[in-house]
């Protein structure tokens, strides 16, 4: 006689998967008249392996296009972050939402994206949130210093956390409309995914 299957119901209780990743919080100061503009950090599985790593690069354009043979492509936006597994080109992130490069995607910030009521558009000014495989990530530019009607410098502040893994190959469209520029009105929609157009 075969022996029943043992069933272990856990009833009216979740029992969560163990998180892929350490939460990761830090900040660091933009100069927006900085040569150059660097900040990177390990994103770490609890067992101590790096998962990804997240960097954000910009400066002047002198910089950014000397970055061209290490990248692979050049920089077209003064400050651009990214996520990426590690091994992988400097160019791929998986905060894009198509197979683009990382200074078209929302990752990558104009200056005049955080000011006036373009800093204040939801996913395209200065707080932009992502949402792909197992994290979500923040990214806020706070404390921005306005001088001469220009901002000078701002303080990004980072934050990734672990959230429920999901079958995405790429980071999930935001819900607002890009503004292109124009952010009088705030538009609530998905449209198809998000490539930065100059």
């Amino acid at each position: 006689m075969r022996k029943p299957l043992l069933l272990l119901l856990l009833a009216g209780v979740a029992v969560a998967a163990p998180a892929a990743v350490l939460p990761l919080k830090f900040s660091f100061t933009v100069d927006t008249s900085a040569a150059f503009i660097w900040a990177e950090r390990p994103v770490m599985e609890p067992s101590g392996k790096v998962r990804y790593l997240f960097r954000c690069i910009g400066g002047r354009t002198e910089f950014l296009e000397s970055l061209g043979d290490w990248a692979g492509s050049v920089f077209g936006a003064p400050l651009t972050c990214t996520l990426s597994s590690p091994g992988y080109h400097v160019e791929y992130t998986h905060l894009a939402e198509e197979d683009t490069a990382a200074w078209l995607t929302r990752g990558a910030f104009m200056w005049e994206d955080l000011v006036g009521a373009c800093g204040d558009y939801p996913e395209f000014g200065r707080v932009r949130t992502f949402r792909t495989r197992d994290v979500g990530v923040t990214l806020h530019a706070a404390e921005r210093e306005i001088v001469d009607g220009r901002l000078a410098r701002f303080r990004m502040d980072v934050s990734i956390r672990p959230v429920a893994p999901a079958p995405l190959r790429y980071t999930a469209r935001p819900g607002y409309l890009d503004p292109r520029g124009d952010c009088s009105q705030v538009r609530e929609r998905a449209e198809p995914r998000y490539t930065r157009r100059w």
